[in-house]
């Protein structure tokens, strides 16, 4: 949830879009390829942007208790493409999250990897954000697997409104982690 936070301010607020534009008025939708068509589509574009190594996706400190972990290292690049209405408002964006970063038990010392591919789609309208993918996996051989993926979407309220698939950090929150790095 927090990288999904992260994005958000990667969006300068734009959060809640996902539905697409739908004038269909006869000034925007004439014939396909006509001087009006044209005009139409180009109006409001989508604007595509292209984000890396941005510090607000890396996880905040975690307190376990006894021990806290700490993001120490991490890459990422977000892609993201908000789309409008005629009126140049935000609709929807559509983004794609590939995060490389490194979970360390400030104590022990002891590291996780931390990795994340997934989507998110943003509704501006209906106040919804569906999630897709591997926000969250955490594995280590014979101890334990604390992960979130599959499909998720969150309300207005951040609600969940439906879920499928394995979503530990959601449901437990982020201390669900600890016990991986005892």
């Amino acid at each position: 949830m927090q990288r999904v936070l992260g994005v958000l301010i990667l969006l300068g607020g734009l959060a809640g879009c996902d539905a697409a534009p739908t004038d269909t008025s006869p000034a925007a939708s004439p014939t396909p390829g006509s001087a009006p068509a044209l005009r139409a589509a180009a109006a409001h574009p989508p604007l595509h942007e292209v984000f890396l190594n941005d510090p607000s996706l890396a996880l905040g400190d975690i307190d376990c208790g006894t021990f806290t972990i700490h993001e120490t290292s991490f890459s990422d690049r977000v892609d993201v493409i908000t789309y409008f209405n005629d009126a140049g408002d935000p609709v929807r964006a559509r983004l794609h999250v590939e995060f490389q970063g490194v979970l360390t038990n400030l104590s022990t010392g002891k590291t996780l990897r931390d990795h994340a591919a997934f989507s998110d789609a943003f509704d501006f309208i209906d106040g919804t954000l569906t999630e897709t993918g591997v926000a969250f996996h955490y594995k280590i051989p014979h101890q334990g697997l604390v992960a979130d993926n599959g499909r998720i979407i969150f309300g207005p309220n951040n609600e969940v409104l439906f879920a499928a698939g394995s979503h530990d950090v959601v449901e437990q929150g982020f201390t669900a982690i600890c016990p991986l790095l005892t």
